[in-house]
């Protein structure tokens, strides 16, 4: 069973979740359904980004600090693919 995650970075500050979760998914044998995606905004005169992935085995949620779980149905409906399967992404998103 998959689940969603999400944590707000500031200034892109994410490339230590985008890289565990490319090992992870590599330690698993390429599951099909890891996947990180994420959207920007401005606030307070800085640049916010919100980013979402995709676990395979919700155990792996706890190796994500401060990410918390969020229900499929609380996906925003665009977002860019930072990692996974295109064919996936699309499932769930339109790409910007």
């Amino acid at each position: 069973m998959s689940i969603w995650a999400k944590r707000d970075y500031r200034d892109r500050s994410y490339s230590h979740a985008l890289e565990q979760l490319a090992d992870q998914d590599t330690a698993s044998g390429k599951q099909p359904g890891m996947m990180m995606v994420g959207t920007t905004r401005l606030e307070k005169g800085q640049e916010l980004t919100t980013i979402y992935i995709r676990l395979t085995d919700p155990l792996l949620l706890v190796t994500y600090p401060d990410f918390s779980q969020v229900s499929e149905e609380s996906l925003p409906k665009q977002a860019r693919l930072l990692y996974g399967d295109p064919g996936e992404f699309r499932r769930f998103f339109k790409g910007w």
